[in-house]
């Protein structure tokens, strides 16, 4: 990931921080005309800072690729909400506290519940999680990351994939074994919750 870390113009990280203050302040991703308008103020493109933010993975629009924001696609609507990914905090300290670290904490979280589902010799299934059971094992978690949280999930590449769907109208998703890879860096990283 060493692009993801790469140091960034002053004008993209003023884009980063831009749509950072603004979900730091009212717990949602700014609209992308509120960006556009806001880098207009500056004399500076946000469609070209956007696009010339780091990523790595695919380059083209076939295959997964993963960047300091959720946009993906060549053309952001003006009501669209781009969101900032978790290695977005390496470049804006001000969001490790309450989008980077808490992530971390829910990962470690997921971890766990991978590693004791229990095992079945009759029957192939994935072990599941909810919001309700990352609430109660994280009850101090934002909650603009816990409201966001399936979105995030959808974004980072620990918890890409694998289904996910609403049942008696709670939102759950399946984890794949894959989250193992990341067993070792959330050890590193990961403190559990306080008891």
């Amino acid at each position: 990931m060493i692009e993801l870390t790469a140091t960034l113009s002053r004008e993209q990280t003023m884009l980063l921080t831009t749509m950072a203050q603004q979900y730091l302040m009212e717990g949602e991703w700014p609209v992308w005309q509120f960006a556009v308008d806001a880098m207009d103020r500056h004399d500076l493109d946000a469609e070209e800072l956007i696009r010339s933010l780091p990523r790595v993975g695919s380059s083209g629009h076939v295959g997964p690729s993963y960047g300091l924001t959720s946009h993906t696609s060549f053309h952001i609507a003006d009501d669209d909400r781009p969101a900032l990914t978790i290695a977005a905090a390496l470049h804006v300290p001000e969001l490790q506290p309450y989008v980077a670290a808490p992530f971390l904490r829910v990962l470690h979280v997921l971890i766990a519940i991978q590693r004791k589902a229990p095992l079945s010799t009759q029957k192939a299934a994935k072990p599941r999680f909810t919001l309700a059971d990352i609430e109660r094992e994280l009850p101090g978690l934002p909650r603009g990351l816990l409201t966001r949280l399936p979105d995030v999930l959808a974004h980072e590449p620990a918890t890409w994939g694998g289904s996910s769907g609403t049942e008696d109208g709670a939102w759950w998703r399946e984890l794949r074994r894959e989250i193992r890879q990341y067993r070792e860096a959330c050890r590193s990283t990961c403190r559990p919750p306080p008891a």
